[in-house]
């Protein structure tokens, strides 16, 4: 990492904690530091502690009135998605339908500010026989169905509230394990009591979470921020032997282990003796790791360069058939003759299905070449992503999903 992105890392570890004993780097470019919180969906995050220390800071005033804006606007966004949600529950609640709340509607509440911890959507999940009754209240508030071809979960929409996915399973392929219920426990999203996942599995639902991102375009620093802050809050609740076993009978404990590694070494978290490797927090490919996060922004596409690449690994299992598509295989093939990753052995992904194409290599010829450069340097930025390909599917392979 340099400077700049170690500065933006510090801060965020010392802002989700509280803390403004930070340390000051040299040479930032705050220009780019601005701008990689902004890929991250951090600005707001870090907006108070920037502010609190702007003249240790050396931050120009006009970036530091635009952090202000963001944040200002994030808060007034969030407030108002989290009241139309506080509706949404009541409803699920007055209709008796069992509702386990995912992700961000639960680790929001963990930061010092949550309504600058955005979210885009809320996730639920449900038994699967309740979906003809859950899809009848959403729509009664006025949600329209996206689309009903979906296996793993539908999203549902409104002009007004936010977003709804609704989940009958929470590892696509595998069914709903009923022993989740036993487990759940309650909180509150303003005045209506809601039910989330015990804090061991919610922990594995953090992890499968980014492995389902990371086997698509990436994840970014929100992500690892928020194990982070639900692991410092709840060590001492989760049954770390017990939590690890499950890892690794869902097959992803060594991912599991990587991202622990990972959140002691960029937030400087003391990790549970039963999830901590040695072997991995030395390993040099954990810095492949942080450049592939920081560089990716929150869903791996911030760089144009970095999101061909990433496009590139996700689709060599598409069809030979299309010649564009061969052509890239074969590029590929040239570039790491012995890349095993060609042939689909992506252990989690193959299992459970969740490699799929998010974009089709066509649509990295036609809508990410840009027409304000050359044909030779839309070629380089091709070829560069291609490498970009290759240590990626490294990664893929040392993360074993």
């Amino acid at each position: 990492m340099n400077n700049t992105e170690s500065q933006l890392i510090e801060l965020l570890s010392r802002a989700i904690r509280k803390d403004n004993n930070i340390k000051i780097y040299d040479n930032v470019n705050w220009d780019n530091f601005i701008n990689i919180a902004t890929d991250h969906n951090i600005e707001g995050v870090i907006y108070s502690i920037i502010n609190n220390n702007k003249d240790k800071l050396n931050i120009s005033d006009e970036l530091l009135e635009r952090m202000k804006a963001f944040a200002f606007y994030t808060g007034i966004a969030q407030v108002r998605k989290i009241a139309y949600l506080d509706i949404v529950f009541k409803e699920f609640n007055d209709n008796n339908i069992p509702v386990i709340a995912l992700k961000g509607l639960v680790v929001r509440e963990l930061y010092p500010e949550p309504d600058q911890r955005s979210m885009c959507d809320a996730d639920v999940l449900v038994n699967e026989k309740d979906i003809p009754r859950i899809t009848e209240v959403l729509k009664n508030i006025g949600y329209d169905l996206e689309s009903e071809d979906e296996h793993f979960h539908l999203k549902f929409r409104h002009r007004l509230y936010p977003m709804i996915e609704v989940h009958w399973s929470l590892i696509e392929g595998k069914e709903l394990d009923e022993f989740l219920w036993k487990n759940t426990i309650k909180t509150k999203i303003i005045n209506t009591e809601i039910t989330t996942l015990g804090y061991e599995d919610f922990a594995l639902h953090l992890c499968h979470h980014m492995v389902h991102h990371m086997i698509g375009m990436g994840f970014g620093l929100r992500q690892i921020a928020d194990l982070v802050l639900f692991t410092e809050a709840y060590r001492y609740k989760i049954d770390w032997t017990s939590f690890r076993n499950k890892a690794k009978e869902q097959e992803i404990e060594r991912f599991t282990l990587i991202i622990f590694a990972l959140c002691r070494n960029l937030f400087n978290m003391e990790i549970p003796e039963e999830v901590l490797d040695r072997d991995i927090i030395y390993s040099p490919n954990l810095e492949l790791l942080i450049e592939d996060i920081i560089v990716g922004g929150v869903f791996g596409t911030s760089d144009k360069t970095k999101t061909i690449g990433n496009s590139i690994s996700i689709n060599m299992n598409q069809n030979d058939d299309n010649p564009f598509i061969s052509m890239m295989k074969k590029l590929i093939i040239v570039l790491n003759p012995a890349d095993e990753t060609l042939e689909g052995k992506y252990s989690y992904a193959k299992k459970i299905k969740i490699l799929k194409p998010i974009a089709g290599i066509q649509q990295i010829y036609h809508g990410r070449f840009n027409e304000d450069y050359s044909l030779i340097e839309n070629i380089r930025i091709l070829y560069r992503g291609i490498k970009i390909s290759k240590d990626r599917n490294n990664l893929i392979r040392w993360l074993e999903i």
